[in-house]
């Protein structure tokens, strides 16, 4: 049963507050003002923000410190998993964040959600059946056949700029984990860029899926195209790495390749790591996109996920 607003304990929230002098903000005021604080320095910033709006759509235009512990509660009603606690991190760091302003004395107590954990591998016939449909992607082909061919992350994809890719290298300035990383480029992913490359109109190149983030329409349009279900698109890295790793390559090769941190490595594990290995990377990718494409016929077929 919905938790329902409790408007007596709201009016007296706001008598209160008004008695204290503390300022009656909305919450579409504080969230103008929080993205321009935080919002806007985030990578996802965009993301955030459309995540909020939807899940406060309701109180927008409601005084912040109208919010209340039940009110909190009630917005993640029928909410589980990794939907639930994502949305769950966005709003109270902006509950803080409206704390740390005066706007709210609210500090929420919202139970997580239980995750699943994740372990699907994608078929080498199902991500060789997506690579052949993914040029029917529209703007979203060269993001899309990136994904499978480099095995990077979504987000630094679609942050990419033509000026980080000098010859077949591509420079992510700043990874997930705070690094700078280097990709090498198959000459299938350089026309790709090619294709996708536009020139804006203050003269700049761009990349024309840059301002697009609606990513769950582009899994779901490509699921239609494919036939293929029950993958995500971070699936892809778990995927490469497992098809490489079963068809001879090297785990510390593969972390390197995906700029993964690895687990608990031993001091030599930790050494080699910091080698750039990236002769043995490019051999890696060059393998996994003739397995993709179908040029190359896998020494270990691996089928039983």
């Amino acid at each position: 049963m919905p938790i329902q607003y409790d408007r007596a304990k709201a009016a007296e929230a706001i008598q209160a507050s008004q008695r204290a002098g503390k300022p009656v903000v909305s919450f579409a005021d504080a969230l103008t003002a929080y993205q321009a604080d935080h919002l806007d320095h985030l990578k996802a910033g965009a993301a955030r923000r459309r995540q909020l709006d939807r899940l406060l759509s309701d109180w927008l235009d409601q005084p912040v410190h109208k919010l209340l512990q039940y009110d909190a509660v009630a917005l993640f009603d029928g909410k589980t998993g990794a939907t639930r606690n994502r949305e769950r991190a966005a709003l109270l760091h902006l509950v803080k964040w409206c704390r740390q302003h005066g706007y709210t004395d609210l500090i929420p107590e919202i139970p997580k959600g239980k995750e699943k954990a994740r372990d699907h591998v994608i078929k080498l016939e199902d991500a060789q059946r997506l690579w052949a449909v993914s040029d029917q992607l529209g703007d979203w082909r060269g993001l899309a056949r990136l994904l499978l061919l480099t095995g990077t992350r979504r987000g630094d994809v679609w942050h990419m700029k033509p000026g980080h890719v000098t010859g077949d290298v591509w420079t992510i300035p700043e990874t997930k984990n705070g690094n700078k990383h280097q990709v090498w480029l198959h000459p299938l992913a350089l026309s790709e860029l090619q294709l996708g490359q536009r020139i804006g109109e203050d003269g700049k190149p761009y990349y024309v899926w840059n301002n697009k983030g609606d990513f769950s329409g582009l899994k779901n349009r490509w699921t239609d195209l494919s036939g293929v279900d029950g993958w995500t698109l971070h699936d892809f890295r778990r995927t490469i790495a497992t098809h490489l790793v079963g068809n001879g390559a090297s785990e510390v090769v593969i972390d390197k390749l995906l700029e993964h941190s690895g687990s608990a490595p031993s001091g030599t594990t930790r050494i080699y790591q910091r080698a750039e290995l990236w002769d043995e990377r490019v051999a890696a990718l060059q393998l996994w996109t003739g397995m993709l494409t179908g040029q190359t016929d896998p020494t270990s077929p691996l089928d039983d996920f």
